[in-house]
């Protein structure tokens, strides 16, 4: 079974990983700009990661040089807090849209 599972909606791509997000899965992350051209909003879904490693950090970033190509935008949500510190110590929060978990309220 995949850890990256692509779905769209409107103008916007919706990429959700699970568990690990590292270099294993860059073609499946690749196609998911790739396979849809006229788009160029994403939505990186990490409500299920719980490890990430540099070729992931890098994959972010490439999606975002292809998103600007395209007046379009990356965000990412849904980050627990230890992949939300790394996503800050490597600076992505400076170029990417990065979101915390959002805790139920009930």
């Amino acid at each position: 079974m995949s850890r990256i599972h692509i779905s769209t909606e409107n103008d916007t791509i919706f990429i959700t990983i699970r568990e690990r997000f590292d270099f294993s899965g860059h073609q499946a992350f690749r196609r998911s700009y790739r396979d849809y051209p006229n788009f160029g909003r994403f939505v990186i879904d990490m409500t299920d990661v719980n490890y990430m490693d540099s070729a992931a950090l890098g994959m972010m970033l490439i999606l975002r040089e292809h998103a600007g190509k395209h007046s379009g935008s990356v965000k990412v949500i849904n980050c627990n807090p230890d992949i939300l510190k790394l996503l800050e110590i490597a600076k992505l929060d400076q170029v990417l849209d990065i979101r915390a978990k959002t805790l139920p309220t009930h």
